[in-house]
């Protein structure tokens, strides 16, 4: 799954890809990089922060300072939670497995039956990516801040489960 993944991202990226990262960019490493440094700095200064297998960080966002800004980053470490997944440019990158998010990964975290996992404990069939049908961005836009719609009625079955009729003033 990872490297049909890793394949299917190269292919509709241009420019230099980082050999050892492959297939990542040298500048989208070097972030990653910056981003797991401050994540090291603030553990050893006591910050209290997610623990280093969830940590997952965007590859667009530099935290490192800058002419324009004091740089900004987006990740898991202080929420303790997946960032946003946003529709543009940029690689979700997990900070201790040194790889980017596959789709498959990105799309079951929304809800998305695209794990055997998932699948199984959602009793649905499997969601199949047609690698040849669209790229990687494709694909990767599609999802935004999109929800599966079963994850939609499981909040609102919640949100009507805890409802009450109320009786009319008289």
């Amino acid at each position: 799954m990872i490297r049909a993944d890793s394949n299917h991202l190269a292919a509709s990226r241009p420019g230099e890809l980082d050999a050892a990262f492959w297939p990542l960019s040298r500048n989208e490493v070097d972030r990653c990089r910056a981003a797991v440094s401050e994540y090291l700095r603030r553990r050893a200064a006591g910050i209290q922060v997610c623990a280093p297998n969830d940590l997952i960080v965007h590859s667009g966002d530099d935290p490192r300072p800058s002419q324009t800004g004091k740089g900004w980053l987006t990740w898991s470490a202080t929420s303790n939670q997946l960032p946003c997944l946003r529709r543009s440019g940029g690689l979700y990158v997990s900070g201790q497995r040194c790889r980017h998010l596959t789709l498959e990964e990105m799309y079951g975290f929304m809800g998305f039956a695209s794990l055997p996992i998932f699948a199984e404990k959602a009793a649905l069939p499997l969601y199949k990516f047609d690698r040849a049908a669209f790229t990687f961005w494709q694909y990767r836009r599609a999802l935004g801040n999109a929800q599966h719609v079963a994850q939609v009625g499981v909040i609102m079955t919640s949100a009507l489960a805890s409802c009450a009729l109320l009786e009319a003033p008289v």
